[in-house]
C-alpha cells in the first residue's frame, strides 16, 4: 500500500510541475487531474481543494474546475464556500 501511495504522490508532484510550465488553460486541466488523484487516491481532499483554487485562479473560465471545487467543498461541509463557488460559476456562465 505504501508503495502505491508513493507512486500517486509522485504523480501529483509531476502534474504540479507540469502545470507550472504550460499555459493557464492547459494548467487547469493538469491541476484538475492532480486534484482528482489527491482526493480519490490519497484521501487528501483539503489539498485537492487548494489545487482546484489554484486552477481557477489561473484560468477563471475553467468551469469544470469550479464545479469540482464546489463539489469538494460540499463534501467537506463547507457549505457557504460551496455556495459562493457555485454563485461564481453561475455568474461566469452568463
Amino acid at each position: 500500500v505504501a508503495m502505491h501511495r508513493e507512486t500517486w504522490e509522485e504523480a501529483v508532484d509531476a502534474l504540479t510541475r507540469q502545470a507550472a510550465a504550460v499555459e493557464p488553460a492547459e494548467a487547469t486541466e493538469v491541476l484538475a487531474t492532480a486534484a482528482t488523484l489527491l482526493r480519490s487516491r490519497l484521501g487528501r481532499t483539503e489539498d485537492a481543494v487548494a489545487t482546484l483554487r489554484e486552477a481557477v485562479n489561473r484560468d477563471p473560465a475553467a468551469y469544470a474546475a469550479w464545479a469540482m471545487l464546489g463539489e469538494l467543498l460540499g463534501e467537506l461541509g463547507r457549505h457557504e464556500e460551496r455556495a459562493a463557488v457555485f454563485g461564481e460559476l453561475a455568474t461566469r456562465a452568463t
